[in-house]
């Protein structure tokens, strides 16, 4: 004998169906956006913003030396032969071919992660799109982690590492132990790598280290900002003895908690492989919040350190903030009969043989020199025009951000 069925049976069947059938529609839905991946698109201001704040990626990106893979377990060789190219002539017999001797390197791709869980009702209800604004916030932090990564590294196993530059570095080393840097520890480092066979494409370090670089390269001036990087971002160069120029990336991910240090680069030896760029992935979506990821994914390595060199012990100069002012000279060239002189130069040189010009004095025999050091300077001519004869100048001290100075020529 069958059972009847209540209505209260019907409606509980019902609803134990339609509950059903809605938790399989969830999960079907998320299953779908889970694999919905949408590409970033850069806003340009927002790639400036980046570019200033992670100068060192850029720059390896400006160099090619970021690239895509479709592997997240990527093969790397550690160059171990440093031979170079050599010439032969035509009746010689070619050499038979000989694999070159490397080790193997396996890396694991990293994952760099940005949750976003924005409330509907939250992103309804705010006066700008709090999605965006996240988004933006994701790019930003991601892209600085993975700068401060590339440089320092990350995790603890061996094997897994995300090796930084700093850390694969260990045949071109130089300790200072505290003292400050000097040009021979820089054209040191340069040629080191040189005889390497390595090619040094760029400097990297910390702000108290590039005043230090631009006090030896530059003292008292502002050097004109001259190595384009991306997007009008730019960086001062130095030169070096074979006439090229070396990019000085300033970055505030250098790691000095153990002391400044700087590392001087070859980009043929940097490989980093990327097998997502920044990514949003949409995980789940409810009536009430929208979740959501950026993610990437990527790694590196250094298979040829011995191309790159690093100084670390280098010292903080701690008498920058009173050896740094500088002042501006204003010249006022008379003769002794009184009229302006039109043409002379001054040179103020210091304890150094630091030699600071000024321009040539016009018509009413004004000429300024900018950018001065505080301190005392020789004062001397460095250019008379015809009909006069020099005076002696005295000894003269730059102690003003903005000095008036009158000096002498004989009128022949």
């Amino acid at each position: 004998m069958s059972e009847e069925m209540t209505l209260k049976d019907l409606q509980s069947s019902y609803m134990d169906l339609n509950t059903g059938m809605q938790e399989l529609q969830k999960a079907m839905q998320t299953t779908v956006n889970a694999n919905v991946v949408m590409p970033v698109e850069y806003d340009p201001e927002l790639k400036k913003r980046v570019a200033l704040q992670t100068p060192y990626l850029e720059f390896l990106k400006s160099q090619g030396c970021v690239k895509s893979t479709d592997k997240v377990k990527v093969g790397y060789k550690i160059k171990s032969n440093k031979t170079k190219t050599n010439f032969m002539l035509e009746d010689d017999d070619i050499v038979s071919y000989t694999p070159s001797e490397f080790d193997k390197r396996i890396a694991y791709m990293k994952i760099l992660h940005y949750n976003i869980n924005i409330g509907d009702i939250a992103e309804k209800a705010a006066e700008f799109d709090l999605f965006k604004d996240d988004l933006e916030d994701g790019l930003i932090d991601m892209a600085n982690t993975l700068d401060a990564t590339l440089l320092e590294g990350s995790g603890e196993e061996e094997a897994k590492d995300f090796k930084g530059l700093f850390n694969t570095i260990s045949t071109n080393t130089f300790k200072l132990g505290g003292d400050l840097l000097t040009k021979d520890d820089i054209v040191s480092l340069t040629e080191a790598i040189i005889e390497e066979n390595g090619y040094p494409a760029g400097l990297v370090c910390s702000p108290e280290v590039a005043n230090q670089i631009n006090d030896i390269y530059f003292p008292g001036t502002v050097k004109p900002l001259e190595y384009e990087i991306v997007g009008g971002y730019k960086v001062t160069g130095i030169y070096t003895a074979a006439g090229n120029i070396i990019p000085v990336i300033v970055d505030r991910h250098v790691d000095t908690s153990k002391g400044e240090k700087l590392a001087v680069f070859d980009t043929s030896s940097i490989k980093v492989r990327e097998f997502q760029a920044p990514t949003v992935v949409p995980f789940a979506k409810t009536k009430l919040a929208t979740s959501q990821s950026i993610i990437q994914v990527i790694t590196q390595y250094n298979d040829a350190e011995y191309k790159n060199g690093m100084i670390t012990g280098i010292g903080r100069d701690e008498d920058r903030k009173t050896k740094t002012k500088l002042g501006n000279i204003n010249f006022n060239i008379l003769g002794t009969d009184g009229k302006p002189v039109k043409g002379a130069k001054v040179t103020f040189t210091d304890d150094d043989n630091n030699v600071f010009k000024s321009g040539a004095t016009n018509n009413r025999g004004l000429a300024e020199m900018i950018q001065v050091p505080y301190g005392t300077y020789s004062v001397d001519y460095d250019t008379i025009p015809s009909g006069y004869t020099k005076i002696n100048v005295a000894d003269y001290e730059v102690a003003a951000a903005d000095s008036r100075v009158s000096l002498i020529l004989t009128k022949n």
